[in-house]
């Protein structure tokens, strides 16, 4: 049974923080208006955190800097009951404006929420997801549980991560680990994990989920392994990751994989993003390695580039030529 959200705690060095009212509720605590600073909300646990969570959160705090805040929604202040009491939540910047990723690259909620979205919008927009993922691993973390939950985007294409208290952080020679995980973004190597409790993540691992989201925004929502599968039974999204059986590769029909009807095909994007998705996704991901999110960055400022979408246009009008050209299909005859 979860406790109520308490409407006043402290912080760190005793100073009282009134807590307004509830914007919304998790199941791992609540989220509350910060009653004294409108640029600010508080997260506040369901249950108290047991000794290493508040650990973690103390070397988040620590761990600040203009860099982090700026782009994701980073502890900037613990909470607590009483003065030297454990930490029960803590407070970090309210971002106004911003939608999950999701909202963006399904159809459907784009046109409610992102209306003026075009393609170099979504191009844009992933090219800042990777820039955000590049700040964290430069400060020496992780992101963990990549998901569709943990990124925001506003009607600039700006983007900011959220969770971060679920991230790997280091901190002065120790490792906090991430315990979480969304498995159809999480890697081929971490399929078969009961737990994802105390597993050590690198940045590589965080690329795999890099890439799906970034797929997801240019291929209009589709979880690149999530096709027609021409092999007997079912083949569950976490089976096919787990036997890189990516549905828009090439050689995809070696896998048993075709993308499903309807869905943009491979060469709907530029041939050196699309190289960088068969790296992605490909069986030598985990060795020697994926695309980073510096050459994601590189990549996708060069497939924004105005020629770059004058190219890509014209692609797509020479396909709707070619198929309005092409002979009907005869039916099977009888």
């Amino acid at each position: 049974m979860h406790r109520k959200a308490p409407t006043r705690l402290v912080d760190r060095k005793g100073a009282q923080v009134a807590l307004g009212r509830g914007i919304a509720t998790g199941g791992e605590g609540t989220i509350l208006e910060v009653a004294t600073d409108n640029s600010l909300v508080a997260k506040v646990y369901h249950s108290e955190p047991d000794a290493e969570k508040a650990a973690k959160l103390a070397a988040l705090v620590a761990a600040k800097n203009d860099d982090l805040l700026k782009l994701a929604a980073w502890p900037v202040e613990t909470l607590h009951a009483r003065t030297g009491g454990p930490p029960v939540g803590f407070v970090m910047r309210r971002l106004n404006g911003y939608h999950d990723i999701h909202k963006l690259y399904g159809p459907k909620t784009r046109m409610n929420e992102f209306p003026g979205a075009n393609w170099k919008f979504l191009v844009h927009a992933a090219a800042n997801l990777a820039r955000a993922f590049r700040l964290i691993h430069r400060n020496g973390h992780v992101i963990g549980d990549v998901n569709q939950g943990s990124v925001l985007v506003a009607s600039n294409a700006t983007v900011r991560l959220v969770d971060c208290d679920s991230f790997q952080i280091t901190r002065a020679g120790r490792t906090y680990f991430c315990d979480v995980g969304v498995p159809i973004y999480q890697p081929p190597e971490f399929q078969d994990k009961k737990s994802f409790r105390g597993l050590v993540r690198t940045p590589n691992h965080d690329n795999f989920g890099l890439a799906i989201l970034i797929f997801q925004l240019l291929f209009i929502a589709r979880h690149p392994f999530c096709g027609r599968y021409s092999g007997p039974a079912e083949m569950p999204i976490e089976r096919a990751i787990k036997e890189y059986r990516y549905a828009y590769g090439s050689g995809a029909n070696l896998r048993q994989m075709a993308p499903p009807p309807g869905a943009l095909p491979r060469e709907a994007v530029a041939d050196h993003v699309a190289q960088l998705f068969e790296r992605a996704f490909g069986p030598n991901g985990a060795k020697p390695g994926r695309p980073d999110a510096d050459e994601w960055t590189k990549a996708l400022d060069a497939l924004g580039d105005p020629a770059a979408i004058a190219w890509q246009r014209r692609a797509r009008q020479a396909r709707r030529l070619r198929r309005a050209a092409a002979p009907p299909r005869r039916g099977p005859s009888r």
